[in-house]
């Protein structure tokens, strides 16, 4: 009896090991085959898109899925694709088919970014709103953010601005609003970080926030010459920055 337990610490620790090169081998096994659980489901041109080049994905608050792409954008509910573009039926329906970037606010309202205007259509209503030069700085709308208090900003290749719903038009900050802080620049990416404040990439100009507390702008200096802010991460506190 005593040759048995002796043994069975040596045989459990046998089988263990037996048992974790056999789950690491079908591991492997399967990592190989590419069988890893996820399923992939394709859409594209042939089950809706107008257009096989997709430049921005994103989900709205009702959890719709829209694509935009460089002809139409596309709303997506989980089974079809809804095409929304302008064309000899309708032809106002949009100001450019080109769609760069989107955004919702908490009014119902998407927020739709083109090569040739800003578009606004009420998801409740239907109704559209569309602000070209000199209602905004630059036709070429690249970048959209909805900050949490439901502030609209829209980053131009003309400028940065803000929506101002009490006079439905657009504040551009130049030198001049910003304290000779903030000059009128390419604005590529936008980010509201846990504290509100809203930090602008530009396209050679630099890093730049937006404090609304104080409204203030800060900035910051660009990386190097050659270096452009086309996409933008901002994962630090305010405390680290003084």
């Amino acid at each position: 009896m005593k040759n048995i337990v002796s043994f069975c610490p040596v045989y459990r620790c046998f089988v263990l090991s037996i048992c974790l090169l056999l789950l690491s081998s079908l591991l492997r096994a399967s990592d190989a085959r590419g069988d890893i659980g996820l399923k992939f489901k394709q859409i594209s041109t042939f089950n809706g898109l107008p257009t096989d080049e997709v430049q921005k994905i994103y989900q709205d608050k009702e959890g719709f899925i829209w694509f935009a792409t460089r002809y139409g954008l596309c709303k997506y509910d989980g089974y079809q694709a809804t095409v929304y573009k302008s064309n000899l039926y309708v032809p106002g329906m949009l100001t450019n088919n080109n769609i760069y970037c989107l955004a919702d606010d908490y009014d119902d309202n998407l927020w739709i970014g083109t090569q040739g205007g800003l578009n606004v259509p009420n998801k409740r209503t239907g109704e559209i709103r569309q602000y070209r030069t000199p209602s905004i700085p630059d036709n070429l709308v690249s970048c959209l953010l909805v900050t949490k208090d439901n502030t609209v900003w829209v980053g131009t290749d003309g400028g940065l601005c803000r929506y101002m719903a009490d006079k439905d038009s657009l504040l551009v900050y130049d030198d001049r609003i910003s304290e000779g802080v903030f000059k009128k620049t390419v604005a590529k990416s936008l980010f509201e970080d846990s504290d509100g404040d809203v930090w602008i990439g530009t396209w050679s100009d630099g890093l730049y926030r937006y404090s609304p507390k104080p409204g203030k702008f800060f900035e910051y200096p660009p990386p190097s010459m050659s270096v452009t802010l086309r996409t933008l991460f901002i994962r630090i506190s305010i405390s680290e920055f003084g």
